[in-house]
């Protein structure tokens, strides 16, 4: 029985959506290496590890984005940047750098339709200077788009599969011909070859590109995940601010003074403030951002007497830590 062609079972592995993308572009690269395709090859080791310039990538991994503010009691609303078009621009967009296999994942394991992302610390100093910020920002993306990445991924292996039997490039097993060879190299597939370098050059990168903290809204629960995380971070480095943290988190939860909306909002507030205390100070929000929020934060707890006073025994001790600035 004569070896099955490459090619053709390419195309099967293409076509079936029971075959792993990661599963399929392992075959892809060693057809590629096969017939000495190093601009193919060299696609599919970027899809496989990642695109090293987190700005330059295909077409396809350019998803639309929305810029959203957290309103704890509202939820996510959006951010109106038509007075600042360059902004608008910016944020209607986002590159996905990372490797397939994590794009994969974010599909397989967010099953609500929409996904969201912090934004990048460059994003928050530089493009955001002199707005005014009352909530933490995010971005929103479509959980489709994602997958609109993987089908891209696989119609463009298929496509290449079936130009080259078109043109005669089966080869035998994983055999082929020095004429299979000459005749493969003149093909030209349309999808992988350009990257494109667009709008986020300067601020995204391969380890943390907009796209790259990708994750799925899931109510309080994951904020007060969220919150004892951070406070359990805060605390290691810090004793007397995770308590303070641990204190504030304790109020807010057993207040009887404040509404259920009222609570939704200083915890999620709080959140926000524990997260920026959990990390190292070189990577937290711009000062004027956790100015805002600490106020937003207080304003909250004034609604509630039971509250007020434990913010007043431990805020010292929170802007001590983030802006060294005793309130």
């Amino acid at each position: 029985m004569p070896p099955k062609s490459a090619i053709l079972e390419l195309q099967e592995l293409a076509r079936s959506e029971k075959t792993s993308i990661t599963e399929l572009l392992r075959h892809a690269k060693t057809v590629a290496s096969k017939l000495d395709l190093d601009e193919f090859e060299a696609w599919i080791k970027y899809e496989m590890n990642g695109y090293p310039n987190g700005n330059s990538v295909p077409a396809y991994r350019i998803i639309p984005s929305k810029l959203m503010a957290k309103n704890p009691v509202r939820g996510n609303i959006p951010v109106d940047l038509d007075e600042v078009p360059d902004l608008a621009k910016y944020f209607a967009t986002t590159p996905l750098p990372q490797p397939i296999s994590q794009i994969l994942h974010i599909v397989q394991t967010n099953k609500n339709s929409t996904l969201e992302a912090p934004l990048l610390t460059e994003e928050m100093t530089g493009l955001l200077n002199g707005l005014t910020i009352r909530y933490p920002l995010i971005r929103c993306f479509s959980r489709s788009n994602f997958a609109s990445v993987l089908d891209a991924v696989r119609d463009t292996v298929l496509d290449w599969a079936l130009k080259l039997e078109k043109k005669g490039v089966t080869g035998k097993g994983m055999a082929f011909t020095q004429q299979d060879r000459q005749t493969a190299q003149v093909l030209t597939i349309n999808n992988f070859g350009s990257l494109i370098q667009g709008d986020h050059a300067n601020l995204a990168t391969a380890h943390n590109s907009p796209g790259a903290a990708v994750s799925a809204s899931s109510g309080m629960a994951k904020t007060h995940q969220r919150l004892n995380k951070s406070i359990e971070t805060a605390e290691a480095r810090d004793v007397r601010l995770g308590e303070a943290l641990r204190q504030l988190a304790t109020a807010v939860t057993s207040s009887q003074s404040l509404e259920s909306g009222q609570k939704q909002e200083a915890t999620e507030q709080l959140t926000f403030i524990a997260e920026q205390c959990a990390l190292p100070p070189e990577q937290r929000q711009p000062l004027t951002i956790q100015k805002g929020i600490l106020g937003n934060l207080r304003e909250t707890l004034g609604l509630g007497a039971d509250v007020l006073q434990v913010w007043t025994t431990f805020s010292p001790v929170i802007y001590a830590a983030l802006i060294n600035t005793l309130s």
